[in-house]
């Protein structure tokens, strides 16, 4: 880079020339820009729903997350990252974001058509674009909720069936320790 300056002095008019080496810097910002489209990459390739945000707007969110909530890139960045969080969750889920707790917790979400749906959120801080920022991944549990209930509903079907039986039943796994009577 080359700053030309002129100087009047004494009469004379003069010029100031000042030569800076930008390699260090180019360098830099190169490798800022791969960081960044390696992380879009690694973003778009999750299930998981990724937002990056400065601890209150959203900056970046992947298909996944979008997808998950039912909207758009354009519709998620700008917006506060809790309007993503069910009305009735959000007070423990900006808890959590204040406090820049790490571990995964589970939360209620809510999609832009106003349903809600069980998650596993966890979050960290980055340095994104030169800036400290926090990523989070968003899990959607709706289908281990859903298992859940298919194995208790399963379960309390057999219990009825073996207590409504005369018969006596046992099962016994392959060591042969009781598993049922």
């Amino acid at each position: 880079e080359v700053q030309v300056e002129r100087i009047v002095q004494a009469g004379s008019i003069l010029r100031a020339v000042l030569i800076r080496d930008l390699t260090a810097q180019r360098a830099a910002e190169a490798s800022l820009r791969e960081s960044e489209a390696n992380y879009r990459a690694l973003a778009a390739a999750t299930r998981e729903g990724v937002i990056i945000h400065d601890g209150e707007r959203i900056v970046e969110v992947n298909d996944a997350f979008c997808s998950l909530h039912g909207t758009s890139r354009e519709e998620a960045i700008g917006r506060p990252a809790y309007s993503f969080i069910a009305p009735e969750a959000r007070a423990a889920a900006l808890a959590a974001i204040s406090a820049g707790a790490t571990a995964p917790y589970e939360t209620l979400a809510q999609r832009a058509d106003g349903t809600t749906f069980p998650i596993e959120a966890a979050g960290r801080p980055i340095l994104y674009g030169g800036r400290v920022m926090r990523v989070a991944t968003i899990r959607d549990l709706s289908g281990h909720r859903e298992a859940e209930a298919a194995l208790r509903e399963s379960e309390e079907r057999f219990r009825g069936f073996a207590e409504a039986t005369g018969d006596v039943l046992w099962i016994a796994d392959i060591a042969g320790r009781l598993e049922y009577l």
